[in-house]
């Protein structure tokens, strides 16, 4: 089989993600208990700044997924020229977007912030627009960083990704102590913490790109040299999915307005009981990096029984390991929730608000194995339907409903999310069972 022997086994593969995730979550953990003590405010602006961030790098998930989709195929089937010449795109298209989407934000930054907080007071509102300002810089360096990790990781790199994001993370808590705890810039210490750890992790990990041996040749000249056929290649598998990442953003984002809408102390249930669920939702990332390459090999390499056994392998890891998570958080919420808020009434609300965030677990992991592997398939336009329909068809009603009709608060947030979840579990579950994403043409 041409091509085959670039497969990394699964394990040797997964190891290197699953320290990367637990090391990443932990540190942005103890990142949040920092940014927790500027203000009274200062967790849900920073949160809401940073969906907003979210919001726009979806956009760059037509260069990350459209080019790791077609590296892992192109690789697996072992075309190294070809990949070569995705990877150099990707980073010409990485940096010229970012750029103008750094430059139009800076310019409108004041009334972006007026549109993602409304109904926020005057002091929050501020602590936003300064820490957006700062934090905008780092676009350029996220999406480069995002983009060549995507690469990596499509190569069968494991071991790369996970030191470029754990010297991030590191870099992100020196910074931070630095800047909030000894120089007390507060806002603008948050903004600049990102800004420079992103600077390290792009540097990083463009060193590491050039030097990687997974790929026949890099270019630098050929990388700043447009090539439309392989820009419409790229586009064709990305553009689907990242459409489908900005409706999930902006729906995050308008929930996140109307949790803000709901007044100080539920954003704070609300922020407080997601930061926590981060770690039970922990195994989603990984399981999704590790699908989304394995497939992508196998189904390139036209070995597609395996590729439909190993989906199956790693959606039952999945949700044992799930299971275990979750189990875990729910045992240990009411001494957790203490860390991000020293106000009693929040962390009990924030305790049972865990309660229904878990509900989301089940279904979210489901999705985070099949739908990578119809990602890889390129089945990205079912995905991105079923996407768009489950978010502001289902989620956004329901959350209206909930928050401001029956006055469930930052619990009903989280049961809305869960609902649309189960949703889209169904209908990709269904589309996996049916294998025709193992035989599409990308």
């Amino acid at each position: 089989m041409k091509g085959y022997h670039h497969i990394s086994p699964t394990f040797q593969f997964a190891l290197p993600v699953i320290l990367e995730s637990v090391l990443s979550t932990f540190l942005n953990l103890v990142f949040s208990s920092l940014i927790g003590g500027i203000s009274g405010s200062s967790l849900t602006t920073i949160s809401q700044c940073n969906l907003a961030i979210t919001l726009i790098t979806a956009a760059s998930m037509m260069l990350t997924t459209g080019s790791g989709i077609l590296c892992a195929r192109l690789l697996g089937g072992g075309e190294m020229r070809e990949a070569s010449r995705i990877v150099e795109q990707t980073l010409f298209l990485s940096l010229v977007s970012s750029l103008v989407i750094t430059g139009v934000c800076l310019v409108f930054t004041q009334p972006l912030m007026a549109v993602l907080m409304p109904n926020a007071q005057s002091d929050v509102l501020s602590e936003g627009v300064a820490y957006f300002r700062v934090l905008i810089l780092s676009l350029p360096f996220l999406m480069l960083t995002s983009t060549l990790v995507s690469v990596l990781r499509a190569s069968g790199d494991s071991r790369s990704p996970m030191f470029i994001n754990v010297f991030t993370c590191v870099l992100q808590l020196l910074f931070a102590f630095l800047l909030l705890r000894v120089l007390a810039l507060d806002i603008i210490g948050a903004g600049l913490t990102f800004l420079l750890c992103r600077l390290g992790g792009a540097l990083l990990a463009f060193y590491v790109l050039l030097h990687s041996h997974r790929y026949a040749a890099l270019s630098l000249r050929k990388a700043l040299h447009p090539h439309l056929p392989t820009f419409r290649r790229i586009l064709a598998v990305g553009v689907p999915t990242s459409v489908d990442s900005i409706f999930v953003q902006a729906g995050y984002l308008m929930v996140s307005s109307m949790v803000i809408g709901l007044g100080t102390f539920e954003a704070a249930v609300y922020n407080v009981a997601n930061t926590l669920y981060s770690f039970a939702s922990l195994p989603q990332g990984i399981l999704s990096t590790i699908a989304l390459t394995i497939s992508g090999q196998l189904i390139g390499a036209k070995a597609y029984a395996q590729a439909k056994k190993t989906g199956w392998h790693i959606w039952m890891t999945g949700m044992a390991s799930m299971l275990a998570m979750s189990i875990i958080l729910l045992l240990a919420r009411t001494h957790l929730t203490p860390l991000y808020s020293a106000d009693p009434a929040v962390q009990s609300a924030a305790a049972d608000a865990i309660l229904f965030a878990l509900l989301m677990n089940p279904p979210g992991t489901s999705l985070n194995t099949l739908d990578p592997q119809l990602r890889a398939g390129g089945d990205v336009k079912f995905v991105m339907t079923t996407t768009i329909i489950a978010v502001w068809l289902i989620r956004l009603p329901l959350t209206y409903l909930f928050c401001y009709h029956w006055t469930w608060g930052a619990s009903g947030v989280f049961l809305a999310n869960a609902i649309s979840l189960f949703f889209r579990m169904v209908c990709n579950m269904a589309r996996f069972i049916q294998g025709k994403y193992l035989y599409m043409r990308v």
